[in-house]
C-alpha cells in the first residue's frame, strides 16, 4: 500500500523538481533576449507615442514634384521627420544639420534611415522649404493637409513648441510613428536612441 502511494507522488515530485530548475533558466533567458527592449524602455530621451501612430494610409504630398504618395510607400526603413516651425530659421538651420549628422554617424547602419521634412499644411513654401531645397536637396520633402496633419500630430505636439523650433519624430519600418523630441533636444541624445533602436530592430 504504502509502495503504491510513493509511486503516484514521484511523478509529482519530478514535476516539481523539474520547475524549480527550468523556471530560472527560462527567466534567465527571457531577461538577456529582452534587455535591450528595457533598457531602451528606462534610457529613451524621447517621448514615446503610445499607442504609436499609424502613417500607413496617410496621403502625403511630394513637394519636389507634387505627387501624392501614400505613407506605406514608406515601409521597410527608419525615418527622422522633421516637422517644421513657422519659417525656417536659425533654429531650424541647427536641427535640419545635426539630422544629417546623426544620420551619417551611424556609419554602417546610416542607409537604414532616412529623413523627411514636413511642412506645416498653412506655411508659404519659400519660408518653410526654401531653405532646405537650397541646403539639403536629398532630404525628402512633404506635406499633408490639414486633416491629415492633426490625425498624425495633434495629439503628440507642442503646438507652441512646433512653431517656435520645431518638433523631430521617429517612425519605424513598418509605418509607425513612435517618438517624438522637442525641436531644442540634443542631437546626441536622439543619436543614442536610434542607436539602440537599430541593434536590436529586426526590420529595415
Amino acid at each position: 500500500m504504502n509502495d503504491t502511494n510513493t509511486s503516484k507522488k514521484r511523478p509529482w515530485t519530478l514535476i516539481i523538481l523539474f520547475l524549480v530548475f527550468a523556471v530560472p533558466f527560462a527567466m534567465a533567458w527571457y531577461y538577456y533576449q529582452t534587455q535591450d527592449q528595457r533598457e531602451f524602455k528606462l534610457m529613451h530621451h524621447g517621448d514615446l507615442i503610445r499607442p504609436a501612430k499609424s502613417i500607413q494610409q496617410l496621403s502625403f504630398t511630394d513637394a519636389t514634384n507634387n505627387e501624392k504618395f501614400i505613407g506605406k510607400s514608406l515601409n521597410g526603413k527608419w525615418w527622422v521627420f522633421y516637422v517644421a516651425p513657422d519659417k525656417c530659421l536659425e533654429e531650424c538651420h541647427d536641427n535640419l544639420y545635426n539630422i544629417k549628422q546623426m544620420i551619417t554617424a551611424l556609419g554602417k547602419n546610416s542607409n537604414r534611415v532616412s529623413s523627411m521634412f514636413i511642412s506645416l499644411p498653412d506655411c508659404q513654401k519659400q519660408a518653410c522649404e526654401g531653405y532646405v531645397l537650397e541646403h539639403y536637396p536629398d532630404m525628402k520633402r512633404a506635406e499633408l493637409s490639414l486633416s491629415a496633419f492633426e490625425d498624425l500630430f495633434q495629439e503628440t505636439s507642442q503646438p507652441l513648441e512646433r512653431e517656435r523650433v520645431g518638433e523631430i519624430y521617429l517612425c519605424d519600418p513598418k509605418g509607425y510613428v513612435m517618438m517624438r523630441y522637442s525641436g531644442e533636444a540634443a542631437h546626441q541624445d536622439i543619436l543614442k536612441d536610434l542607436k539602440r533602436l537599430l541593434k536590436y530592430s529586426k526590420v529595415g
